[in-house]
């Protein structure tokens, strides 16, 4: 049992380019457009409204908070935007319902038809 050779353990490979672990281009674009929700929040809160100070910090800092909580990888390594858009695309599938509607009325599991 004082076998010398070690054990090949298999390791998930990831199937798209990353930056940092869990952090690909679309979570980078996702930071990025709340990057530029929050630059175009404070323009508008600099320029054209005239906010106090902390209302154009908030403005800034907020939609670039979300972006990045939306990207951040959770513990099992997908992100909320991810799983988001998962759930997504399983509510576009189409439902696939199981029930016979040519069956005749009186049919029963026992009788022997199929």
């Amino acid at each position: 049992m004082n076998d010398e050779s070690p054990y090949l353990i298999p390791r998930a490979i990831p199937l798209r380019y990353e930056f940092f672990p869990g952090w690909g281009w679309a979570e980078m674009r996702v930071v990025v457009l709340g990057l530029i929700v929050g630059a175009l929040a404070f323009a508008n809160a600099t320029w054209v409204i005239r906010t106090p100070d902390w209302v154009r910090l908030v403005a800034l800092i907020w939609p670039s908070a979300i972006g990045y909580f939306l990207a951040l990888p959770g513990i099992q390594g997908t992100s909320f935007w991810s799983q988001w858009v998962a759930w997504h695309q399983y509510r576009q599938r189409p439902t696939r319902w199981l029930y016979d509607w040519n069956r005749p009325e009186g049919w029963e599991e026992g009788n022997g038809e199929t």
